[in-house]
């Protein structure tokens, strides 16, 4: 989104070019506007077979028919952990435990969204694998056998299972 006013006050925004980059700058309430990238996280799930859990993303949501690791954005207040179960829930069906961050990349696959997307390595607890929320589908798929993906970053998260020998 860009602003061109202040959504505190509603003074017209300024550029400040004294600053690298440069930055859009409140001078009613002397406050710069960053411009930052959203937080999201997604869950790597492996089943006993070495194959990963995809979601086909639904009609409706960005890239629908592609694949990707089960993932969504981190609500405002909400712990980076938290969100994680909420996503996989809403998603997969599944009921997680975050183990640990096995990647953490940037995204620039969509310019006006940029994100920083944080992998996590999840055990199921319960529930069933069903598609839901924004999913259409959900999966086990093995490396060799890879639907066309939503993002680039999940391929290079794939990727690196696969070479680690995670991921069969």
């Amino acid at each position: 989104m860009d602003y061109r006013y202040c959504p505190y006050c509603g003074t017209p925004l300024v550029t400040k070019t004294d600053k690298e980059p440069p930055c859009l700058y409140c001078p009613h309430c002397e406050k710069f506007l960053y411009r930052n990238p959203m937080a999201a996280v997604a869950g790597i799930v492996l089943n006993d077979t070495g194959a990963i859990l995809l979601v086909q993303r639904a009609a409706g949501e960005t890239y629908p028919g592609k694949w990707c690791i089960p993932c969504g954005h981190i609500e405002w207040g909400e712990d980076i952990r938290a969100a994680l179960v909420r996503e996989m829930a809403e998603e997969t069906g599944l009921a997680v435990t975050a183990e640990r961050i096995y990647e953490v990349e940037s995204n620039f696959h969509q310019p006006a969204a940029l994100s920083v997307g944080c992998w996590f390595m999840c055990t199921v607890t319960g529930g069933d694998l069903q598609a839901s929320d924004d999913a259409a589908d959900a999966r086990y798929f093995h490396y060799r056998y890879l639907p066309e993906l939503a993002f680039p970053t999940d391929r290079m998260v794939l990727n690196k299972l696969f070479y680690q020998g995670l991921l069969a």
